[in-house]
């Protein structure tokens, strides 16, 4: 490749990391609900869904629920990378 289409790559990945990061944000923003927030704290803290439930006075299930609808709304693939993503959004508190 030469330089002007290596540019021109670099300015769309800059748009689209841009663009997604948007996205996530948007998405995020939609975690508002007090029980998907307090998953998401509960899983930077540390506990599994067993733990979460108990805390929480509800269901294993409803616990996968919140964590599936996190994920989407972060855009996370995995409990790590939804910490990360939480912790640079600022919704985990710390």
């Amino acid at each position: 490749m030469d330089t002007p289409k290596i540019r021109v790559l670099l300015v769309d990945d800059q748009r689209l990391m841009h663009e997604g990061l948007r996205i996530i944000l948007e998405d995020a923003a939609d975690i508002d609900t007090s029980h998907e927030l307090n998953v998401l704290q509960l899983i930077a803290a540390g506990h599994n869904n067993t733990e979460i439930a108990d805390k929480l006075s509800v269901s294993e299930s409803t616990v996968k629920t919140h964590i599936n609808h996190i994920f989407s709304k972060l855009g996370a693939r995995d409990r790590g990378h939804a910490i990360a993503l939480a912790h640079q959004l600022g919704l985990t508190g710390k």
